[in-house]
């Protein structure tokens, strides 16, 4: 079931399993495990396409909004993932290390979540 979850929907459920006391009963942290086991994964998927191994050059991380986030980039300006990328690269080397890959998602999560309490 969860491997069919796209990434979004993924962290809807992190947010619910941190946030929920019903679900965060200790029968669903594997569930959790396979989540955030996933997110690597993810991240892994991406980064070892180009060179490095261990950051996501902007091509990849274009890459990986564009099949991750499908509706994410819908009317925004070409330039949109450089600035994202440049806004979240707290090293500024130009690339995406796995650090600031968790740093986007919680962030991500997070206004999800406020986005859900203004509902």
């Amino acid at each position: 079931m969860v491997a069919c979850l796209d990434i979004k929907l993924r962290l809807v459920v992190i947010f619910c399993l941190f946030c929920s006391p019903v679900l965060s009963k200790k029968n669903t942290m594997p569930l959790l495990e396979k989540i955030l086991t996933d997110f690597s994964k993810i991240y892994s998927k991406y980064a070892k396409l180009e060179g490095k191994e261990d950051a996501m050059s902007v091509t990849e991380f274009t890459l990986f909004l564009k099949e991750s986030f499908t509706k994410f980039l819908e009317g925004k300006k070409p330039d949109a993932v450089e600035r994202l990328l440049a806004s979240i690269d707290d090293d500024q080397d130009g690339e995406l290390s796995f650090k600031e890959y968790v740093n986007f998602l919680m962030q991500y999560l997070a206004a999800l979540g406020n986005n859900q309490k203004r509902m």
